[in-house]
């Protein structure tokens, strides 16, 4: 698995070797788009928030969905944790069509 882009409060890659669904469909790579919020990786204590299928991955920020849970009043605060969040493959935000495969 490789990242592309860490630096903090900007959009990130995440690449998975091959992976094969229940469907039998192989996908060679997985790349994952997501976020990085708060201290960059490897200085802080990461926190991952997942989000429902029709969800995405803009957890805090300008349109962030768990805005008043991610900010600097609250315990999950971006000036003490890394708080990474991805779009789930399938949700319509990503790159993958969990039905095809690509």
């Amino acid at each position: 698995m490789k990242f592309q882009k860490t630096n903090s409060n900007t959009p990130f890659q995440l690449q998975l070797s091959a992976i094969e669904l229940n469907n039998g469909v192989r996908i060679p790579k997985l790349k994952l788009d997501g976020f990085i919020y708060g201290k960059p990786l490897h200085t802080a204590p990461i926190i991952l928030v997942l989000h429902a299928l029709t969800g995405n991955a803009l957890v805090c920020g300008e349109n962030g969905w768990w805005n008043q849970l991610i900010n600097e009043d609250n315990p999950l605060n971006p000036n003490e944790f890394t708080i990474l969040s991805f779009n789930i493959p399938g949700n319509g935000y990503g790159r993958l069509n969990i039905v095809t495969g690509k």
